[in-house]
């Protein structure tokens, strides 16, 4: 397959572009691990799109001052970084760069942004009686989210980011201040410490996404929160691990608001465009939050007497709005304890656990990982083994 023409930069981007432009080093063999490598960036922004178009560079440059910022002081960490010229944003394009990427599996993360225009085809997709479902519908065509996310999922990336803004245009947005230059261990968080795939959607089926020359309401308030600080984005206020349950929450009800706050200030509309005084709050959709079952992936243990174990680790959290979590590092000493219940997976009883493991902090002390964790068996590895001090080497 010839590889496609790389798409081009635009006029803004071309002073972060030639800084950050990847410089290949030879890496490890792929294996799994707690950190990605680095991340590629893709950026498609429909400058065609009727109405939006302008608004939507505003989007893809706002965005793109943030990955500068972030990654000024760590290039290394920065693969591919591409934003798609006007007459490139069409599917067969978007698909032949995505599959001729060079992504190192498992070590590698994406990150793909899309602005322009969307909807929603309700008609059967003939496989399993679902629907057809949410679609870029693109100047130069229609994009499915489904193909989409299958290409972008073949490159078996340590982890894929597909956000999309999908507009309708609007007067009187006054985006909110963000924080200059972006904060990195939040967005290292986010994109570097989070295995699976995330997907993520502007606004709820059946509803708008707004914008004007400021840029849309859900790309406003998502590059705000990308440069915040840890603190400001977890749920209990606390500088620790930001999950990205914690990040959509955030960026769901902050969009809503600004939605209300634009809505308040709106006035009736005369030119037969689509008016925000007729609408409910553009609430941001999340199909998938890095829960993909990519999460349920096997750690090797040693327990006190050094026998080899195999077990599986998934997060048990009683409390929804902590999505999933997982703590880094190849060969760190955790403190497994038993749990209160044992819990059918697959119709086997397996026994919940809590772990405590030795924290990324100045003084490196001992904290419990806050919630419930199955110990699940793995097939061709003995499970038990007292429970007691394990070295986890993540495979």
């Amino acid at each position: 397959m010839n590889v496609p023409p790389r798409p081009g930069y635009f006029r803004y981007l071309l002073a972060v572009a030639c800084m950050l432009l990847v410089r290949q080093a030879a890496l490890p063999a792929a294996s799994a691990q707690d950190t990605a490598d680095r991340m590629h960036v893709i950026l498609v922004c429909d400058a065609w799109a009727q109405n939006i178009g302008q608004n939507m560079v505003v989007n893809q440059q706002k965005l793109a001052e943030v990955i500068g910022e972030v990654f000024a002081e760590r290039p290394e960490k920065l693969g591919e970084f591409v934003a798609f010229a006007p007459e490139q944003v069409n599917p067969q394009f978007i698909i032949q760069y995505i599959r001729s990427l060079q992504v190192v599996p498992g070590r590698d993360a994406i990150l793909f942004y899309y602005c322009g225009h969307g909807g929603w085809d309700a008609r059967d997709n003939g496989v399993d009686g679902g629907e057809l479902g949410h679609y870029l519908a693109t100047s130069g065509g229609v994009l499915y989210r489904s193909a989409l996310r299958e290409a972008l999922l073949a490159k078996q990336a340590y982890s894929v980011a597909l956000i999309t803004d999908c507009c309708s245009n609007i007067a009187g947005i006054e985006p909110p201040h963000r924080r200059i230059p972006a904060e990195w261990e939040g967005f290292r968080d986010l994109f570097f410490r989070q295995r699976g795939l995330v997907d993520i959607q502007a606004t709820t089926r059946g509803h708008f996404g707004w914008s004007n020359r400021e840029g849309g309401l859900f790309t406003c308030v998502l590059v705000k929160l990308l440069c915040q600080p840890r603190a400001e984005l977890r749920y209990d206020g606390s500088d620790g691990f930001v999950s990205w349950s914690d990040f959509f929450s955030r960026l769901q009800s902050e969009t809503v608001e600004l939605f209300v706050q634009t809505q308040a200030r709106a006035t009736p509309r005369t030119d037969g465009e689509p008016d925000i005084l007729d609408y409910q709050p553009q609430t941001p959709e999340a199909f998938y939050l890095a829960e993909w079952p990519a999460y349920e992936r096997y750690i090797r243990v040693s327990n006190n007497t050094g026998e080899r174990l195999c077990l599986a680790i998934a997060y048990l959290s009683h409390t929804p709005e902590l999505g999933w979590q997982w703590y880094g590092g190849d060969s760190l000493v955790y403190e497994i304890e038993a749990g209160q219940d044992a819990y059918l997976r697959n119709g086997v009883p397996v026994h919940a656990a809590r772990i405590r493991f030795r924290a990324w902090t100045p003084t490196r002390r001992w904290e419990y990982g806050g919630a419930d964790y199955l110990l699940v068996p793995a097939d061709g590895y003995r499970a038990g083994g007292e429970l007691g001090t394990y070295t986890l080497n993540f495979q």
